[in-house]
């Protein structure tokens, strides 16, 4: 074995035997066609990085059908979270460019949202961004908002949505989609409309009306 960066030899120290690529849901008669890696990690002292003996090729693992999303997972929210706040204590909290490399969702990147901060996230699986586009051409032609992303930012769409006139507006794609088939909803409920919270305390929440009275999240699935 050696490492991906020295090239210099390493031994392996575990092995997991045969396993299959992670989410990679297959179908029935597909089980015996799935495919199998040899999984087995080593370490380089040089760098001090873990690593894998081998893995399968990318193509394999992130493409159309890769059904994964950082937010799903409130454990690796509050990850991000964390490293974010490492990230500002120790390099500075106006950073002016933030790079990642396998952004996902976004979720890290969110942390360091802010007019200061150009932030621009690189992800190989391409099916969320093809919807997005998909739903920015067809909305060009009605009267509907395809909400795109800010300047100065790069979003990978896992979440697509439009902006209507009214309440009015809204609530009439609502019924129209629904009822031909087409899983649409209203962005949010406000928290102090929810019958927990009816007698809390809230501040202006003008903007906020104002989104949940326009916004509607339309299908962001990755079978789309």
């Amino acid at each position: 074995m050696r490492c991906k960066i020295t090239k210099k030899r390493i031994k392996p120290f575990m092995s997991f035997g045969k396993m299959p690529i992670a989410n990679g849901f297959i179908k029935k008669e597909n089980f015996k066609k799935e495919f199998f890696f040899k999984m087995e990690v080593g370490f380089s002292k040089d760098l001090s990085l873990f690593q894998l003996n081998d893995h399968p090729k990318p193509t394999k693992m992130f493409n159309e059908n890769y059904p994964f999303f950082t937010s799903s997972s409130k454990y690796m929210v509050k990850h991000f979270k964390d490293y974010s706040k490492w990230v500002k204590k120790n390099y500075g909290k106006n950073l002016s460019t933030i790079i990642e490399i396998g952004s996902n969702d976004g979720s890290f990147l969110k942390n360091f949202k802010s007019k200061k901060t150009k932030i621009l996230g690189i992800e190989p699986s391409k099916n969320v961004a093809d919807l997005a586009n998909k739903y920015q051409t067809f909305f060009k032609s009605i009267d509907y908002n395809f909400f795109k992303e800010p300047e100065n930012s790069k979003s990978n769409y896992w979440l697509n949505s439009i902006v209507l006139k009214d309440k009015q507006q809204r609530d009439k794609f609502l019924e129209e989609t629904n009822s031909n088939g087409v899983m649409t909803r209203p962005i949010w409920t406000l928290m102090n409309k929810l019958e927990m919270f009816k007698n809390a305390q809230f501040d202006d929440l003008a903007n906020s009306m104002w989104i949940e009275e326009r916004v509607v999240n339309i299908p962001s699935s990755v079978r789309v």
